[in-house]
């Protein structure tokens, strides 16, 4: 039998150790970064309309992210039979989680605005796991500066309400704040409830969204798929 990476050290199997995010390295000193890509839980969910809940996420990604660290120290993709992500050459550190204050949105969003800008002062790439669509609000914020910036959006909704009944900063009103800055770009990929909200019709050309072109599946070139 040909020897593989299992052979030797250790084995290090989901269910072992400490459970960071890939069981990457854990900093919990922010100012001490350094790393090419900085995960941090954003375990907020006082945004949602319907059912809470993801306010586990953050821990939940943690734990199925343990799958990914052993063996081959990164990720192997079949199709491309490529290891991504090797930990020889990529360094990832999990941050833990922006603290979060119970009921509180602005307290907790700038929690995790704050994690996000000493991510972007290290000169890691943030990966944020949430948590409900409203921190995408403070995410964006933390790039306050670093325009243009280009904002991929893969959902079946716009989130792009105004303001109902006084709420600005909830799950349905991310991609509208972010419209509202300059020299932002947004990509909406998946959509296909759109509102009736007067709001949110396109009447205010820089700020509204707009379908550029519709996709049939047979013009999207898919890798072979399983279901």
């Amino acid at each position: 039998m040909s020897e593989n990476s299992y052979e030797t050290g250790r084995l290090n199997l989901p269910f072992v150790g400490i459970c960071t995010f890939a069981k990457s390295p854990l900093c919990l000193d922010w100012d001490k970064i350094d790393a090419d890509v900085a995960v941090m839980g954003a375990p907020f969910d006082c945004g949602t309309q319907w059912r809470a809940g993801a306010r586990f996420g953050p821990r939940s990604i943690r734990d199925a992210s343990t799958l990914f660290s052993f063996g081959h120290g990164g990720a192997y993709d079949f199709e491309d039979d490529v290891v991504y992500l090797p930990s020889d050459e990529v360094r990832i550190v999990d941050i833990g989680d922006a603290d979060m204050v119970h009921t509180n949105t602005e307290k907790s969003h700038a929690n995790i605005e704050y994690g996000v800008r000493k991510i972007l002062a290290a000169g890691a790439l943030p990966v944020v796991m949430g948590g409900d669509h409203s921190i995408n609000i403070p995410c964006i914020n933390a790039f306050e500066g670093q325009e243009p910036f280009h904002i991929v959006h893969i959902d079946a909704h716009l989130d792009f309400v105004d303001e109902r009944h006084g709420v600005r900063y909830g799950h349905g009103n991310p991609l509208r704040r972010a419209a509202e800055k300059c020299d932002t770009w947004r990509v909406e990929i998946g959509s296909f409830i759109l509102s009736g909200d007067e709001n949110q019709r396109p009447t205010d050309a820089p700020r509204s969204p707009r379908v550029f072109e519709q996709l049939r599946l047979e013009d999207v070139d898919f890798p072979p798929c399983t279901f």
